[in-house]
């Protein structure tokens, strides 16, 4: 293997040895690809994206040893695979795929693009625009991406205990786990935001030519990709609005901010590359995700709140059904957002709540009696 650094994934996952050590992690080549990457740390991100599709290709296929056939052919299934509505034909000139036979059920194989897409997500992953990236504070950062093309609200739960609402078309980029000096997103499309306090990790949002920056407080951003203009309404809270440009340059509360308070918006016009700050006469804007009617509960059993904050929110909560067998509560809910509901349901039993990945975990200190 070519000690370069600038090596393409494509010609990584070529590689037969490099295959090999990815099939077989306790192969003997594996005390080499450690020092490769230990070389060079741009190396690793490398080396995961390979690692996706050779995995995604050993799935549907087995292991590959014809390296030759590989590395012809492994750049056309990308470009392929890219392309979700290319038929097989897309890829042209792949004679040696059908004669060797190692790619034959491509052809009517939805489920070789299926498992490829998701490598290609992944691999997407890291496709993070690079301010976005300056402001984590970390070069190691795993990056997640969420996308809605559902018509219902995809909520988010963020490392943080944040919580946004992704509306359809949207799509949201966030860090695994916010490790650097601030909490920086990036978002496309509409969402509501509802950001844990943190005085120490200002939360940002890069949405558009803006970036919007707050503490912790509840907010909706509104992209237009039409004319690229954004929309930043608050809900609760302060919220500071910038031209990315000058956030850039500045970086701290200034004059080349709008600052908002609830019920104020500020719409950022692409072509003049201004913000304009207007009250928000339509307040269903701040709404994180309306009710058709009150929730009430009346000395109802907990676990019948949790399970209507999971169908509503359509998250999973963890928490032990025989110790909180005995837990009942009264509450009312009605335009409260998920953080709030989780808060108030915990507290009413005494327990805290924790956030990791796609689930909420329930702590219970004593249990009720």
């Amino acid at each position: 293997m070519s000690n370069k650094s600038n090596i393409g994934f494509e010609e990584l996952a070529g590689n037969h040895a490099f295959r090999k050590w990815i099939l077989n992690p306790a192969d003997p080549s594996a005390s080499f690809w450690e020092g490769w990457m230990k070389e060079d740390e741009s190396r690793r991100e490398v080396v995961e994206k390979a690692r996706w599709f050779v995995l995604a290709l050993e799935e549907q296929f087995g292991e590959i040893t014809d390296e030759k056939i590989v590395q012809q052919d492994i750049r056309k299934l990308i470009d392929g695979v890219k392309d979700r509505n290319t038929r097989t034909s897309a890829i042209p000139g792949s004679h040696s795929i059908w004669r060797k036979g190692y790619f034959w059920r491509i052809a009517a194989s939805f489920i070789l693009l299926g498992s490829l897409g998701l490598w290609y997500a992944h691999m997407k992953k890291t496709e993070v625009p690079a301010i976005v990236q300056t402001y984590t504070g970390s070069k190691n950062t795993e990056w997640l991406a969420k996308a809605n093309s559902d018509d219902q609200t995809l909520t988010v739960l963020l490392s943080d205990g944040s919580v946004v609402m992704l509306e359809k078309g949207g799509e949201l980029i966030y860090p695994a786990d916010f490790s650097g000096r601030n909490r920086a997103v990036y978002l496309k499309g509409d969402a509501f935001f509802d950001v844990t306090k943190d005085a120490r990790k200002p939360f940002l949002v890069f949405a558009g030519q803006t970036v919007t920056k707050v503490l912790g407080t509840s907010f909706r951003i509104r992209t237009n990709k039409e004319d690229g203009g954004v929309l930043v309404a608050v809900k609760t809270g302060r919220v500071s609005v910038y031209n990315q440009n000058e956030f850039r340059n500045d970086g701290a509360d200034s004059a080349a901010s709008v600052v908002l308070t609830p019920n104020e918006g500020v719409v950022f016009n692409a072509k003049a590359k201004k913000n304009e700050k207007e009250p928000i006469r339509d307040l269903t804007i701040l709404e994180s995700l309306p009710d058709v009617s009150d929730v009430v509960f009346e000395e109802r059993p907990v676990s019948e709140v949790f399970d209507s904050i999971e169908k509503k929110y359509g998250i999973e909560i963890d928490y032990d059904e025989a110790r909180l067998s005995s837990c009942i509560v009264s509450t009312v809910f009605r335009e409260e957002g998920l953080k709030q509901r989780l808060h108030a349901t915990c507290t009413a039993i005494g327990a805290t709540y924790s956030v990791k990945g796609e689930k909420v975990t329930v702590h219970l200190a004593k249990g009720c009696k």
